[in-house]
């Protein structure tokens, strides 16, 4: 059932539609409020939170006041919240997820800073794909952060432009992880997704060495031109890595054929005027790396040199080196 409602919908049809899906074992539910003009919320019906037979739910641009105390999504396995405005304390999406004893999939898009939540908690050991895009500017002297203790997660995305992660766990079973977190504390966030086989980063650069941990599982790299920092400390220490990725920092602002969540969030400039050679070569690029591309690559001397020093210190095992310039 895909319910959309505009602004002078009446609760009580809201509760006779949903009403009547519950009663029929609605298994995929999809409820958009389209208009919200007059900004008051629509409250779901309480029948919904005890639908044993959902397994999809996704809310878009809803409103969600409260729920009530009991809670049970038995069978609820796909939640995905975009544009959702929760207009209580910080319990209200806990106490949500809380009741999805078997949940795998959760998506939460935000973009308001019309939330009385200041801190998400994620707390789902069941779940296995996580994604989290915030561009949601909080209000003067607000922190909203993100609390994400679920260590069975083998797919995690992050784009995160103001927001803060208070707590994290180990993911033992990660597969993919794309991290972009212009803010925070990235080398913590990194050494929880040492496990991954498939990492993408745009974070913020480390201020000081930090023992991150081994990525003894990274087959694929890519980083944005940012993050070149933090690429050089993972390089030693992914020691079978096939193929790397670098991602030209000019070519993320936003442009009309570009998605605004693609774009790099950190201060414009040369960030590769520095090249440093590396004091000892990687074990990946003896053994292991097969693929080198440079994508928005402009040909200055640092980039020059890093392609270099890559070509020249593999162990004959490095297939292809390509570079794009791409201009819009």
């Amino acid at each position: 059932m895909h319910l959309f409602v505009g602004c002078f919908c009446l609760p009580t049809d809201i509760e006779t539609w949903v009403g009547v899906a519950v009663s029929r074992g609605v298994r995929d539910l999809l409820f958009y409020q389209y208009s919200r003009i007059s900004h008051e919320p629509l409250r779901l019906p309480r029948s919904l939170y005890t639908c044993e037979t959902l397994v999809t739910l996704s809310l878009l641009h809803a409103f969600i006041a409260d729920v009530p105390l009991n809670i049970c999504f038995m069978s609820l396995k796909s939640l995905s919240l975009e544009f959702v405005d929760f207009f209580s304390d910080d319990d209200i999406f806990h106490r949500l997820l809380s009741g999805c004893p078997v949940l795998q999939d959760l998506k939460l898009i935000r973009c308001s800073s019309h939330t009385n939540v200041r801190a998400f908690k994620i707390m789902v050991p069941s779940l296995h794909n996580l994604t989290v895009d915030d561009f949601g500017e909080p209000a003067p002297g607000v922190d909203v952060g993100y609390v994400i203790k679920a260590p069975c997660l083998k797919s995690l995305t992050i784009n995160n432009l103001f927001g803060w992660f208070y707590s994290l766990v180990k993911m033992p079973y990660l597969v993919t992880a794309n991290i972009k977190l212009p803010h925070g504390d990235s080398k913590k966030f990194l050494g929880c997704v040492t496990s991954a086989r498939h990492l993408s980063l745009c974070v913020k650069q480390p201020m000081d060495s930090y023992p991150i941990g081994d990525f003894s599982q990274l087959v694929s790299l890519k980083v944005c031109a940012c993050s070149l920092e933090w690429y050089r400390l993972i390089l030693r220490r992914a020691p079978k890595l096939r193929v790397l990725r670098f991602q030209g920092q000019t070519n993320l602002v936003p442009t009309p054929y570009l998605n605004d969540r693609k774009k790099c969030y950190c201060s414009s400039g040369d960030v590769q005027t520095q090249w440093e050679r590396p004091s000892s070569v990687p074990e990946c690029l003896v053994t292991s790396l097969e693929t080198v591309e440079w994508i928005d690559y402009k040909g200055t001397e640092s980039e020059n040199k890093e392609i270099k020093y890559l070509s020249e210190n593999s162990g004959g095992q490095l297939k292809t080196i390509r570079l794009r310039d791409i201009e819009f």
